[in-house]
């Protein structure tokens, strides 16, 4: 799964970091994602691509 969202410590920072082939499914949700998170909207999906999120 990608890190999608803020970059911590960094004022209107975002990251979007994939790690498959999967660039374009993944580039059409993180933009969506981003634009969202610029626009102060909540976003369901947006804890499962955050880079905080626990590992397993």
């Amino acid at each position: 799964m990608p890190f999608i969202g803020p970059i911590a410590g960094v004022r209107g920072g975002y990251t979007s970091q994939g790690f498959g082939g999967n660039g374009l499914t993944f580039s059409m949700l993180a933009a969506q994602l981003i634009q969202r998170a610029i626009l102060g909207l909540h976003d369901p999906d947006a804890a499962v691509f955050s880079s905080t999120r626990a590992h397993r």
